[in-house]
């Protein structure tokens, strides 16, 4: 019993042993940290941010959009029969592809009884002439009858004048003065007969000339129906198609050919709403608020030059264009772009490398090619232009940390949210700066910047290195 169990001086010398030590370690390394000195501060130079910068330049090109185009027919027209009957004629050479030149025969249609009317109308002209010179001999006749009438009137006058006065001096009965008058009265009624009859030919000799003029109506009718049995080509153009051949018959309206009229073509392409404010800006000195004015001008597009494209084998081929209209009004649903028309008048002058060519490429614009359209605007204020390695995308919790609160308000409130927004970093002084800007373009590694909305100067060094975390007055020293 007393082998196996310890007395209590052995059992506190093994608790408190371990507990002297751990208390003798720890006052060992206290002593060590009081007796370690602290380390001295030292200032560390901290070198400049080294950045690659690049010169702004004002541009004075102005602007040019770059959109796909379809080239579309500028007039298709319709030709169709004005008057019914046979195809005698038909020229075979002409169907669809070919080439017509305006005036140029395509087909005839049987004149023979369209000649025919054209012969009766012309006798009933020449028997309502004839008709006309009768009434006229007869109102002349008349005329002179009525003009001896009048003289026996005056006559049968003075002699009842004459029986009048043997009558008051009884040298005369009265019988023999009414006899008198009873002939006066006769002469009287015979020169109001004539003249009646004068106004009664006149009468019908208007009719006869409103006869005339309908027979002449009639014959003017026949001569075109005459005329249009020969169906000619109204304008320079390509047959597009050919409905009809030789000995069919056409009833009147029928179609015959469709012709697509080549003197001018045109492009259908599409513009962003901000392209199109470019072009109402267009103007010199003066902005143009397209809501502002009444009236047919708001529904027109300026008239700004366009440079079509069309590559083909490596090589590029233009025509000169204008913009023309609308093509409807109102956006597309879909794209919510505005369609529009470009007129090229000369379809058939290419250039290659800036001299006309013919035989090297396509002679013309055609239907259905797809090209590039090159707007060129010079709006009425200052544009930028700017590396494309330059801009960098718009970050608004990284520009709260880089930019003051004024900075912050200025770039929210000109920011077109539905469009990517840019910032350009700048070197000022030798510190880093930094300007929210409005993209016009991209195009050829460059930007173009509104300088309307950027505080931006001839003096500007645009930085055109990436940066990690870039602040705003941080001193930086430029390459080179």
């Amino acid at each position: 019993m007393s082998e196996q169990s310890s007395s209590p001086g052995s059992t506190a010398a093994r608790v408190l042993t371990p507990l002297i030590i751990i208390a003798v370690a720890v006052g060992i390394i206290t002593a060590i940290v009081k007796m370690r000195q602290p380390p001295k501060k030292q200032d560390v130079e901290r070198p400049l941010l080294m950045v690659a910068t690049a010169p702004i330049v004002k541009s004075e090109e102005g602007l040019t959009f770059h959109v796909d185009g379809v080239v579309v027919p500028y007039r298709e027209i319709n030709l169709s029969s004005e008057v019914d009957g046979r195809i005698t004629f038909r020229d075979d050479a002409l169907r669809a592809g070919a080439y017509v030149a305006k005036g140029q025969p395509l087909l005839e249609i049987d004149p023979r009884k369209y000649a025919l009317e054209v012969e009766r109308l012309s006798k009933e002209v020449e028997q309502a002439d004839v008709a006309i010179r009768e009434s006229d001999v007869e109102i002349e006749n008349t005329q002179e009858l009525i003009v001896l009438s009048k003289r026996n009137v005056d006559l049968q006058m003075k002699q009842v004048q004459r029986m009048e006065q043997l009558l008051a001096r009884n040298a005369t009965t009265p019988s023999q003065v009414e006899d008198e008058q009873q002939a006066m009265i006769t002469a009287q009624n015979q020169l109001l007969q004539l003249e009646n009859q004068v106004r009664s030919l006149t009468t019908r000799k208007q009719g006869l000339e409103r006869a005339k003029e309908l027979a002449q109506a009639r014959l003017e009718q026949a001569r075109l129906d005459y005329e249009h049995t020969k169906v000619v080509s109204p304008v320079n153009g390509v047959i597009i198609d050919d409905a009809v051949e030789q000995d069919s018959y056409v009833p009147v309206g029928s179609q015959l050919y469709r012709i697509e009229d080549t003197s001018a073509a045109e492009v259908r392409c599409s513009l962003r709403m901000d392209e199109l404010s470019w072009l109402w800006r267009k103007q010199i000195g003066k902005t143009v608020d397209p809501l502002a004015a009444r009236g047919s001008e708001d529904y027109r597009l300026p008239q700004a030059p366009v440079t079509i494209s069309y590559e083909l084998g490596g090589r590029h081929y233009q025509w000169d264009g204008v913009l023309s209209r609308f093509d409807g009004l109102g956006l597309d649903e879909r794209t919510r772009t505005a369609p529009v028309l470009i007129r090229v008048s000369n379809p058939d002058q290419v250039r290659l490398d800036g001299e006309l060519v013919k035989a090297r490429g396509p002679s013309a614009l055609l239907r259905g090619m797809f090209v590039d359209v090159e707007v060129k605007v010079q709006p009425d204020m200052p544009i930028w232009r700017v590396p494309e390695s330059a801009l960098s995308l718009y970050s608004a919790q990284a520009l709260r940390e880089s930019m003051s609160p004024e900075q912050v308000a200025k770039a929210q409130a000109s920011a077109d949210h539905s469009r990517p927004q840019f910032v350009l970093w700048l070197v000022r002084d030798g510190k880093l700066a930094i300007e929210h800007v409005d993209v016009l373009v991209i195009e050829d590694e460059f930007a173009l910047i509104n300088g309307e909305n950027a505080d931006l100067r001839d003096d500007d060094q645009i930085v055109i290195t990436p940066m990690g975390y870039p602040q705003v007055g941080l001193p930086v020293k430029v390459e080179g």
